[in-house]
């Protein structure tokens, strides 16, 4: 899966745990690739916006689930 690339419909049809690990594998590439910047490639930097909204789409789900969760409860 590219994470640059994920689809908020995508992440909504994944589990708890799923999501977590996606977050923090989109995490990891963003430090992967500024590590990169400074080093080697400059290309690269250009993904890093990408894996940033991929990011804040991975919260979004997160913050939804949670507020469902907590309505269901109440």
């Amino acid at each position: 899966m590219d994470l640059a690339k994920v689809h908020i419909d995508e992440i909504r049809g994944f589990e708890g745990q799923r999501i977590r690990q996606v977050e923090e594998d989109i995490r990891k590439e963003i430090l992967d690739i500024r590590m990169d910047i400074n080093t080697v490639d400059v290309k690269k930097s250009q993904k890093v916006k990408y894996l940033k909204r991929s990011l804040a789409r991975v919260k979004t789900v997160q913050s939804e689930q949670r507020r469902k969760k907590q309505k269901s409860a109440n």
